[in-house]
């Protein structure tokens, strides 16, 4: 009977084995994948983003013509950047709002559920790109947005 129970336990333990060593595929290394959002003032006015989220607030100027980047990565080892350095701030799509404020105090607001034709925090408002494992997003800022704003 002991011998019995020590063929099982032997059984079982094989059984746990083969199943581990078959699930683990060592040829496919966890691939990294990426959201790039790039984000250009194409106004005549430089301009500020507001970002408002869980609370915090954090604000980017944009003159005229510049650009900025944020990158999320997925994956292990992933993370945040802003124009490629790291950063705790992810990008602006994951905002619980945003605030456009032009050179001369007009203002542009963005919520999730705003009523705008075009609402940044939408993804399906960018120019969007796929190369690989990356996702490129690109806004740019146009007179327009300047002539909505209050």
């Amino acid at each position: 009977m002991k011998q019995k129970l020590k063929y099982m336990k032997l059984l079982i333990i094989g059984i746990l084995s083969s199943f581990l060593i078959n699930s683990c595929d060592k040829g496919e290394i966890d691939k990294l994948f990426t959201k790039t959002y790039t984000y250009t003032n194409n106004s005549d006015h430089s301009l500020s983003i507001e970002k408002w989220e869980a609370g915090n607030s954090n604000m980017f100027n944009l003159l005229q013509s510049e650009t900025i980047s944020f990158r999320i990565e997925l994956g292990v080892g992933g993370g945040c950047f802003i124009n490629n350095e790291t950063s705790n701030i992810c990008p602006l799509t994951l905002a619980d709002s945003l605030k456009i404020i032009f050179d001369d105090n007009k203002t542009l607001i963005f919520k999730p559920e705003g009523e705008r034709n075009i609402n940044i925090l939408n993804e399906d408002n960018y120019e969007y790109s796929q190369n690989g494992n990356n996702e490129l997003f690109k806004y740019g800022f146009s007179e327009k947005d300047y002539l909505e704003a209050n």
